[in-house]
């Protein structure tokens, strides 16, 4: 008997490890290795506004660190069909030419420039990032330096959490 119940202990507490181990986002949030990225297709604001809208749900612009989340974004962004733009979590207003990430306060390790990015197209105010669809290059998505100013899309990223867990 002992050993049956223990037997049934263990197992119980496997399937408790496991299912709290699953990943959870929020309604609408998409989960990817770890993390819920939020893609607000319904209302377009310029940088700021973006930055603000991620902290104010406790997250951040989102932070691409490599091909594969890069892909991942990029993929959804295509699954929308809005085309036009996203905002990236990067910018280089404090020292032009030197893109960091805004939040995390570190250089762009990864990135995926269109051709001939970032480039201050016709002055030197184009210092935030987005991630802007290019009909041109096969239907693509990549990098590009932007007015803070136009109104794109925001992509909030936030660590995800074990099922399970208390969310308030």
């Amino acid at each position: 008997m002992i050993f049956r119940i223990s037997i049934i202990s263990l197992a119980l507490a496997t399937y408790l490890d496991i299912r709290y181990a699953e990943a959870y986002c929020p309604d609408n949030w998409r989960e990817f290795s770890g993390d819920c990225y939020l893609f607000l297709t319904h209302l377009p604001m310029n940088w700021q506004s973006a930055w603000d809208y991620c902290a104010h749900r406790g997250a951040k612009l989102v932070e691409i660190e490599d091909v594969s989340e890069d892909n991942f974004i990029i993929q959804n962004a295509k699954d929308f069909h809005i085309g036009d733009c996203f905002w990236l979590g990067g910018s280089d207003a404090e020292l032009p030419g030197v893109w960091m990430w805004s939040t995390s306060r570190t250089m762009l390790m990864y990135t995926n420039w269109a051709p001939g990015e970032p480039n201050h197209h016709q002055s030197d105010n184009e210092h935030c990032l987005d991630l802007l669809y290019y009909a041109g290059y096969n239907d693509a998505y990549f990098w590009n330096d932007e007015y803070c100013t136009r109104l794109c899309h925001p992509i909030c990223e936030q660590p995800s959490v074990p099922e399970g867990s208390i969310i308030g």
